[in-house]
Formats: C-alpha cells, structure tokens, sequence
C-alpha cells in the first residue's frame, strides 16, 4: 500500500528522506534571516559580494565531500570569485 509505505519498518530510509528535508528547510530558513540580517545592517554591495563566498564552499565540498573533480574552469571560476571578494572585504 503506496500510502502507508512510511510505516513499514523494512523501509526505514523512507523515513530519513523527511528528516532530511526539515533539516535542509531549518538551514535555508536559517541562511534566508542571516542575508535579511546583512541587508539591514551593511550596505547591500557588501552583502551581495561576500554572499558569493557561497560558490567557493560549494565547490570545497563538492570536490573533498563527494570526491568530484574539478574542472579547469572550475578552478577559474574560483579564484575570480576570491580575486573579486577579497579587496571588497579589506576595503571595509
């Protein structure tokens, strides 16, 4: 029975799927009131180019968490972002 699949306890991962997504809502949640906070406190250039320091922890994790290998461009891309972010922050 499709509806009740849930409850069945050999299928214990179906239960882990919900957990996971209240996790992953709480810390967007989470993320969305830090950049509301940002906005509020800071000029929004400030916010919006520190925000992009998102990319390079994306890319961190992608390749030392799921072992994916990083492309040329990639890695490009990466210092571009911190070339472009790093004298904004010194600046202020």
């Amino acid at each position: 029975d499709p509806v009740n699949a849930d409850l069945d306890p050999d299928r214990g991962h179906r239960r882990a799927v919900p957990m996971l997504a209240d996790r992953v809502g709480t810390l967007s949640a989470c993320g969305s009131a830090c950049w509301a906070t940002g906005f509020a406190l800071t000029d929004v250039a400030l916010v919006g180019s520190v925000g992009q320091v998102e990319l390079v922890f994306t890319l961190l994790f992608s390749r030392f968490y799921l072992k994916e290998t990083l492309k040329r461009s990639d890695v490009m891309g990466l210092v571009l972002v911190i070339a472009g972010v790093l004298p904004i922050v010194l600046e202020h």
